[in-house]
């Protein structure tokens, strides 16, 4: 399945793009040269089990927009799209790691402390509305889709930004504040698969006793057409 097809799967790669990793799980970027053919084409990148975003794609030295310019399916690790003729053209750059921390599934019970912290992307709904016909053709459906992220930390795990150490439940609401922006400052690389974020609420950090763990909720929308692809 092409992440393309799961917007719960776009918005953790977004997160993943645009978010620093705690503990640096999977902050190594590297790059995979390719020549372009001038026709579509998928590029698969060196790691194929273990590029947990796109950083860049740049085409003959022009930055392409993802979801505009190329398609991703990280499942198979690769980039599809057209791209300029020439030789060793192409520059895929992506982040890899030993493990990953923003996952659209849910924590398991019986994770380590080192797996934290750790984000989930879920939707909670997912409504919408056909908007009209096109040269006789149904058109698109307009959807809104509503995302519940949860944020999880470790009571004694300590992050530094470079100004503040952050711990507990100030480093899980840095968390989600560090994500709010990123949707404020970087919401166009969505589009157009995804566009027009609204926070819906921000819960305070709740100690969760099973997991011995700071739990954050950040609920928000976002809309799309026939985010399915």
């Amino acid at each position: 399945m092409a992440y393309k097809n799961s917007a719960k799967h776009v918005v953790a790669e977004f997160l993943r793009t645009n978010l620093t990793d705690p503990r640096s799980r999977a902050e190594t970027v590297e790059s995979d040269t390719f020549s372009g053919t001038g026709a579509s084409q998928t590029l698969t990148l060196s790691p194929s089990n273990n590029a947990y975003c796109i950083t860049s794609v740049v085409d003959a030295g022009t930055t392409l927009n993802k979801w505009e310019d190329y398609d991703l399916d990280l499942q198979n690790g690769n980039v599809s799209g057209t791209f300029t003729s020439g030789s060793n053209n192409v520059v895929v750059s992506y982040k890899n790691g030993s493990t990953n921390w923003i996952y659209p599934n849910l924590a398991k019970e019986t994770l380590s402390s080192t797996s934290y912290p750790r984000i989930n992307v879920g939707i909670v709904s997912d409504s919408g509305i056909r908007i009209g016909t096109e040269a006789g053709t149904p058109a698109d459906i307009y959807e809104t889709i509503r995302f519940q992220v949860d944020i999880w930390v470790k009571e004694r795990y300590t992050y530094s930004d470079g100004t503040i150490t952050h711990a507990g439940p100030h480093l899980a609401m840095y968390l989600a504040r560090q994500m709010i922006k990123a949707f404020e400052d970087s919401i166009g690389e969505l589009y157009p698969l995804l566009h027009d974020f609204e926070l819906i609420n921000l819960t305070d950090a709740k100690w969760e006793v099973d997991r011995e763990v700071f739990h954050v909720i950040v609920e928000f929308s976002l809309e799309g057409s026939s985010v399915a692809g």
